[in-house]
């Protein structure tokens, strides 16, 4: 797509003026530290943008692996919440967790959840505007609260941001998917469109389900939940 080509294009050019400058000898030694970091959050963004290609190829061909171990997702949620707090100070977002107490250790895989839960928190801040509050919560749901053995984690990250149209919220989760309605100049941002698509990917490899439930103007909610595993239920 153009559009993941544009995405591309921009850090390298970034990359190729900042070396280009360098090589000219003509920065004193502080500007010189600056392009250099300027080279080094470039080149991350790039490595970041070509995995979410390469996870959207293994997807369509059937072949994004998920390596689950044993863990704790409160956990997981808090230090996520805690990478995205500055972003949110910057905009005067109020962010906020509440995860549940003595949750289940289940089967997962970090990585890929924290991928996930990284996909739908950015969204929610580029669509949330100044002052605006985004909430997510963990907790278990009716089923394990009811058997203790099955059931699932459910995490529901809620934004009161400008919402998603019905007739769009269906393409949110397919290759390329944008939101792009009553964005603002700030937030129409170009965009691959790739990260819902990935994190339904990642969900539902977990054998999870994931949606989502917005209002024009309102504001949103994603939700998506994991199976407990029983084995990993009884703690001691």
């Amino acid at each position: 797509s153009h559009i993941v080509v544009h995405e591309l294009r921009a850090p390298v050019v970034a990359i190729k003026d900042s070396a280009s400058l360098m090589i000219s000898d003509k920065l004193p030694p502080e500007e010189q530290k600056t392009m250099l970091k300027l080279i080094y959050d470039q080149a991350k963004k790039l490595l970041t943008q070509i995995s979410t290609i390469l996870d959207s190829t293994k997807l369509e061909d059937g072949k994004l692996s998920v390596n689950k171990s044993s863990g704790d997702l409160g956990a997981v949620v808090q230090k996520e919440v805690s990478l995205f707090l500055p972003e949110a100070k910057h905009k005067n977002i109020t962010l906020i967790a509440e995860v549940g107490n003595n949750l289940p250790t289940t089967l997962f895989d970090n990585i890929r959840i924290t991928e996930a839960l990284n996909n739908i928190l950015s969204n929610s801040l580029k669509y949330t505007n100044k002052n605006g509050v985004i909430k997510i919560t963990l907790d278990t749901d009716d089923n394990y609260e009811k058997t203790k053995t099955g059931g699932n984690l459910v995490v529901k990250v809620t934004d009161n941001g400008i919402g998603i149209a019905a007739e769009k919220q269906d393409l949110l989760f397919t290759k390329f998917g944008q939101i792009n309605n009553n964005a603002s100049r700030e937030t129409q941002k170009v965009s691959s469109g790739l990260g819902l698509y990935i994190t339904k990917g990642i969900i539902e490899a977990h054998g999870g389900t994931i949606s989502i439930n917005s209002a024009v103007g309102k504001g949103t909610t994603v939700t998506f939940s994991l199976p407990i595993s029983p084995q990993t239920d009884i703690k001691g």
